[in-house]
C-alpha cells in the first residue's frame, strides 16, 4: 500500500505521461497522455480530472464504459480541475489534447 492510502480504494485514475518517453524521438501513437479511470465501486463517484504543469491543454472523452457506443457525449473536451460523473463499475479513457477548446461548459 502507498502512503496515505486508508481503506478500500473505490475509484482511481492514472495517467500515462508522454513526457516520460525514454528517448526524445518522436513516434506515432507512442506521444499520447492518457487518463484512464477504473471505478469498482457500485455507486456513483465525482472524479476531478487533474491537470499537468505549463500547459493549456484539455481531456477528451474517449471511452466510459457506461456510454453507448454512438453517443455524442463520446469525444466532449473537458477543462482541467472539471469533475466528471463515474458511474459504478465503469471504465473511462481520456486523452489529453494540445491546445484544443473545450465543448463542455464549466
Amino acid at each position: 500500500m502507498t502512503p496515505g492510502w486508508k481503506g478500500h480504494v473505490q475509484c482511481f485514475g492514472l495517467m500515462l505521461d508522454r513526457r516520460a518517453q525514454p528517448t526524445g524521438i518522436r513516434k506515432r501513437g507512442e506521444d499520447a497522455t492518457i487518463l484512464m479511470i477504473f471505478d469498482a465501486w457500485h455507486d456513483m463517484v465525482e472524479f476531478t480530472l487533474p491537470s499537468q504543469n505549463g500547459s493549456n491543454k484539455i481531456w477528451t472523452l474517449m471511452i466510459d464504459t457506461n456510454l453507448s457506443e454512438d453517443t455524442e457525449e463520446l469525444n466532449q473536451t473537458f477543462r482541467f480541475g472539471q469533475t466528471y460523473a463515474v458511474m459504478g463499475r465503469s471504465f473511462l479513457l481520456f486523452a489529453l489534447i494540445p491546445d484544443a477548446r473545450p465543448t463542455v461548459a464549466e
